[in-house]
């Protein structure tokens, strides 16, 4: 209401000015009170629900997860070493039907 006053007194309102700013300030009033109702509903409903994560299912999941990597970085070494003998083997085959002895 203080701030009311001051506008009118301000600004010298006349009757009609003052009912209408009166009106709005109303209605600001109201608007805010509704406002401040759905806060308090929102919060209580989040402090009564439950929380929807759990630590040791975290926990598990990143075992398995790394476990998975392990694997993956496991079987890309054995795949460039495989792939590297048989390489290896073929141009040594390769050099055995090609060879020439010269005496």
């Amino acid at each position: 209401m203080k701030f009311l006053q001051f506008l009118i007194n301000k600004f010298h309102l006349n009757s009609s000015s003052k009912n209408k700013l009166v009106m709005k300030n109303s209605k600001r009033i109201k608007e805010l009170r509704r406002i401040q109702k759905e806060n308090i509903q929102l919060l209580g409903k989040l402090q009564e629900g439950k929380s929807n994560y759990s630590v040791d299912k975290w926990d598990a999941d990143y075992k398995v997860h790394s476990n998975r990597v392990k694997n993956i970085a496991m079987y890309q070494s054995l795949k460039a070493v495989t792939s590297k003998i048989s390489t290896i083997k073929s141009v040594k085959n390769s050099h055995k039907h090609t060879r020439t002895f010269n005496r």
